[in-house]
């Protein structure tokens, strides 16, 4: 249950600085390879007690120590500082195993390790056994993210540099991080192990590979809505890998895309990743800003929760973003695949039994700055279930649009609630005494 800030390099205490935000804020840490590795077989684990003693004087606002999440970076992409991106591999690996060029179709270029190179990969598998030897089993460690592409995630390098890679760079990439899959189990026994995987190529094999071994994921692309958040046949989305770590009993984090302009898409990025049943969530600086602390206050509570743990139960009536409408195509094997942005509700413990015909989905209804108006169902007759472990009764909270003319009847009318027509989003609670 644990809310943390990507991007922190300077053991910072967020929880001061986000001070309403409970219980507090932990963060994401990278180890440059250069740094941790500068000579062969020299690993410097200075670097590792320095943040670690850093970080132990952040606490949560219950006295408890800062959640860390810590990876060996290896590679980022271009930027308005670094043009060309950089290679995070020694100079001494460097000389051996000389950086590459991708290139874009426009004829930018883009620097990337030695990926198709057999000895890099031996150097880089010493790196990860030394930092297990230095990191493991360290309270203050949450999970160790295993990050080696390029942008701390696992593709060798995303668009649009990947337009045309050096020979044997995407074969050997996907090879060799199964095998690194390994190592990292071995030098890891006890701090629990996440994949970054990512929106592109190589996902559904990097993802299932980890869960077989025991390893969670983490999905880089939480967002409010996407493409390829769902896919079937041979598509695997982005979002079906939570659920994917969640039905193998193994961790699934969410971190945020950079940027997603206004309040109102995080929020709905928040309520996508509660329904995934995140463990935890780590967002980009503005994330924190943003959204109002209340949300998150709520949203930390609702993380890493079963049905016998979880405060409450919600259902969000929504269906896929219409601007990512369901797509397929038949692939050279005659499979049809395709893929959508999430399909349905948002389920959390709590699910519409009833058909869609009888709650048909609608957008941009309501006032314009409430969240809620983004998109709802208007409902006809609906049935619920709730799949929480308590009995009830339960108290049931209900958001709803006051529309003239309209009216709100819960359990054949033993609740009923007439519309005044205020046009404005209203809250009707309730205490039933079934789960359905």
């Amino acid at each position: 249950m644990s809310l943390l800030q990507f991007m922190d390099f300077k053991a910072t205490d967020f929880t001061t600085t986000y001070p309403d935000i409970k219980p507090g804020v932990g963060g994401v840490w990278h180890l440059r390879w250069d740094q941790f590795n500068p000579a062969q077989g020299q690993f410097d684990v200075s670097i590792i007690e320095r943040w670690l003693a850093a970080e132990a004087k952040n606490k949560l606002h219950d006295g408890t120590a800062k959640p860390l999440i810590a990876m060996l970076l290896v590679h980022t992409a271009p930027d308005e500082k670094d043009t060309q991106g950089v290679d995070y591999s020694p100079g001494w690996v460097q000389a051996i195993a000389p950086s590459l060029l991708a290139t874009a179709a426009n004829g930018t270029a883009a620097k990337m390790p030695a990926y198709n190179s057999a000895l890099w990969w031996i150097y880089l598998t010493e790196a990860v056994k030394a930092l297990g030897a230095a990191l493991d089993g360290r309270p203050q460690v949450i999970y160790v993210a295993i990050g080696h592409g390029c942008d701390a995630e696992l593709w060798a390098m995303k668009s649009p540099w990947n337009a045309k890679m050096p020979s044997g760079v995407e074969r050997t990439f996907g090879v060799e991080t199964v095998r690194l899959l390994d190592t990292y189990k071995v030098a890891f026994p006890t701090t629990p192990l996440l994949v970054r995987a990512t929106p592109g190529s190589g996902r559904k094999t990097f993802t299932m590979e980890a869960i077989k071994r025991g390893i969670g994921v983490q999905m880089c692309g939480m967002q409010v809505a996407a493409q390829n958040a769902h896919g079937w046949g041979n598509e695997f989305g982005t979002w079906d890998m939570l659920k994917a770590a969640k039905a193998a009993g193994v961790p699934a984090v969410a971190e945020s895309t950079f940027g997603m302009g206004s309040g109102e898409a995080k929020h709905w990025a928040i309520l996508g990743m509660l329904g995934m049943r995140v463990d935890a969530i780590d967002v980009h600086p503005p994330w924190l800003e943003d959204v109002p602390a209340d949300t998150w206050n709520w949203a930390v509570k609702h993380m890493g929760c079963t049905a016998e743990t979880a405060p409450d139960a919600f259902i969000i009536l929504r269906d896929y973003d219409t601007k990512y409408p369901p797509i397929q195509w038949t692939g050279s094997n005659g499979v049809v695949s395709g893929q959508s942005d999430w399909p349905g509700d948002f389920c959390y413990y709590m699910t519409r039994t009833s058909p869609d015909a009888d709650a048909p989905r609608f957008e941009d209804i309501g006032p314009s700055d409430a969240p809620e108006s983004r998109q709802c169902r208007r409902i006809t007759s609906a049935t619920f279930e709730i799949s929480l472990a308590a009995e009830g009764p339960y108290d049931v909270a209900i958001r709803w649009l006051d529309e003239p003319g309209h009216w709100l009847s819960v359990d054949g009318g033993a609740t009923m609630l007439a519309g005044t027509g205020s046009g404005q989003w209203d809250t009707l609670d309730v205490t039933v005494d079934a789960r359905r």
